[in-house]
């Protein structure tokens, strides 16, 4: 999918930008700590879960891109604390990355554009 780009003499040029998305498994290793009063406790626990993602990458000059990319993980919740409290605690956690990046492409087999 692309994205048309126009420049200064008014044509626009289609085959510098491209727009992309993915998704997929995700897991976090997770740890809930507490201490306090001479003690301290640790639980942790393996998070499975999904994430989807999507960006726009720009050739803004030749071998050179400019990318910006947005992502979101859900990874679902656990119990914590069980032998503690009956039912425990339900922690669960998401997250939004914002990533943005300049690459360089090497030419090693042939035209960029």
């Amino acid at each position: 999918m692309f994205i048309r780009q126009c420049h200064r003499s008014r044509r626009c040029d289609i085959r510098r930008s491209a727009f992309y998305a993915k998704g997929g498994y995700a897991w976090a290793d997770d740890r809930f700590s507490i201490a306090g009063l001479g003690g301290s406790f640790s639980e942790s626990k393996v998070l499975s879960g999904w994430t989807v993602s999507a960006g726009v990458e720009y050739m803004f000059a030749p071998n050179w891109s400019l990318k910006g990319e947005y992502m979101y993980a859900d990874y679902g919740g656990e119990r914590y604390l069980t032998a503690f409290a009956s039912g425990g605690l339900e922690l669960g956690a998401t997250t939004h990355t914002v990533k943005g990046g300049i690459n360089y492409h090497f030419n090693w087999g042939g035209s960029n554009f």
